[in-house]
């Protein structure tokens, strides 16, 4: 565990119109943002923007084989204006997040998440592995849900292609008040 004492990546200021993408799709492009005492990546930029997140392993160290996990969430959003793909819209198996192990023991329903959505203007989370490695069968569960994503997200697409996930502490993927796909 070699994370910093807040959020691994944190996103507060961003020209509006412009894109901010975490990863890529080869092997060389992939963060491992893990172990970090607050959340792996946040998003908290009050600008119209898009954000790109591809092929970063979340919670798990290099190999993604075992849990390094976040302290909180693998991955925030928290921003109305922004347009965010998690995975490639496509479902591209080459941007395929692997977001586990994320979220402490704090106890019960706290919203401790893989992925959380508070608010987006659109959130699309396709082609992901979540609370499993990157084998697809060996479980490495986030704390409390999957994905949660709540009443301030205009509109979101979860799946479609390729998304598996497994094996949290409560709920796979709760849904709070949003319009989804």
């Amino acid at each position: 565990d070699m994370g910093n004492a807040l959020m691994g990546i944190y996103v507060t200021k961003v020209a509006s119109g412009s894109t901010v993408q975490i990863g890529g799709t080869t092997t060389a492009a992939r963060n491992i943002i893990s172990g970090n005492d607050n959340t792996g990546i946040l998003d908290l930029a009050t600008s119209t923007h898009t954000f790109n997140i591809y092929n970063n392993y979340i919670g798990l160290n290099s190999a993604g084989t075992a849990a390094i996990g976040n302290l909180y969430n693998g991955i925030a959003i928290s921003t109305t204006g922004v347009t965010v793909n998690i995975g490639d819209s496509t479902g591209s198996t080459a941007a395929r997040n692997i977001v586990s192990g994320n979220g402490g023991t704090f106890g019960d329903n706290l919203g401790i998440a893989g992925i959380v959505l508070n608010a987006a203007n659109t959130a699309v989370v396709k082609g992901n592995y979540i609370g499993v490695a990157p084998d697809g069968t060996t479980l490495i569960p986030n704390y409390d849900y999957g994905i949660w994503a709540d009443k301030d997200v205009g509109t979101l697409t979860i799946g479609g292609s390729g998304n598996k996930i497994n094996n949290t502490n409560y709920i796979g993927v709760r849904l709070d008040s949003v319009t989804a796909t």
